[in-house]
């Protein structure tokens, strides 16, 4: 078994069009949103599009949201982005996105962020939190925005090889085995971006939110670039995974 996920400097999961669907910036407003669709269908549906690849998907879980920093000032509404020089993942609709929002977005290797953080040769980055901490962000970064812009899965996946040489009873053990720590994954996920919020505040990093309507700005400039993407990724997929948000947002 290995796990599949998106690597900080690639185009996402293996390269199949559904994977992409999670590079679409402000889909989530939350992590019970998240949550939901990685156990739905549509997640479900693209360990469907992974099979031929080699591959049978057991379940996701995640790295979490991605979130921007920078060392410049607080962003905390869309003009404070502007001209910000921020890394990027090599991505088309990361550099899109971060573009479309006014920032000189670069495509960089993560191995190379933090020396260039330093030095200033740039001024920010977006990750997510407890990966920012766990990389020393707070040692060359002073403000941190809680965008939420992208959330990053990971998928837990294994040989279709050997999978198809299983007996239905070693599957249902396999599947039973990842299901239960995807639920302790993200419980220990969720109390970490806690957890670090309070570190980087006493490390010095100023940690702020983005008020509802300075958001709602933010997601409503990056609109094109969805629709520019929904082509390439699928319409109709991308209308079934938007159908699944609703849906749990309607249930609230």
């Amino acid at each position: 078994m290995e796990r599949c996920k998106p690597r900080d400097d690639s185009t996402g999961l293996i390269e199949q069009p559904g994977t992409k669907v999670w590079d679409l910036p402000f889909m989530f407003a939350n992590t019970k949103e998240v949550y939901a669709l990685l156990d739905g269908a549509s997640s479900k549906k693209i360990f469907k599009m992974l099979e031929p690849t080699g591959v049978v998907g057991l379940m996701w879980t995640g790295m979490g949201f991605r979130n921007l920093s920078n060392s410049k000032r607080p962003v905390t509404k869309l003009d404070d982005i502007s001209g910000l020089k921020v890394r990027v993942m090599a991505n088309p609709v990361a550099l899109d996105t971060w573009k479309t929002l006014g920032a000189n977005a670069v495509p960089m290797a993560f191995s190379e962020v933090f020396t260039a953080l330093e030095i200033k040769a740039i001024d920010g980055q977006e990750n997510p939190l407890v990966h920012m901490y766990s990389n020393k962000m707070q040692e060359v970064q002073k403000y941190i925005s809680l965008t939420n812009h992208v959330y990053t899965p990971v998928a837990l996946v294994v040989s279709k090889k050997f999978w198809d040489g299983l007996s239905d009873a070693d599957k249902q053990g396999i599947q039973k085995a990842a299901d239960e720590p995807k639920l302790l994954q993200r419980q220990l996920l969720d109390e970490g971006d806690k957890d670090v919020i309070g570190k980087f505040g006493t490390a010095g990093v100023k940690v702020d939110a983005i008020a509802p309507a300075d958001l709602a700005k933010i997601q409503e400039k990056v609109r094109p670039v969805v629709t520019k993407f929904a082509p390439q990724i699928g319409e109709d997929f991308i209308k079934e995974f938007y159908a699944e948000i609703d849906k749990v947002r309607a249930a609230k």
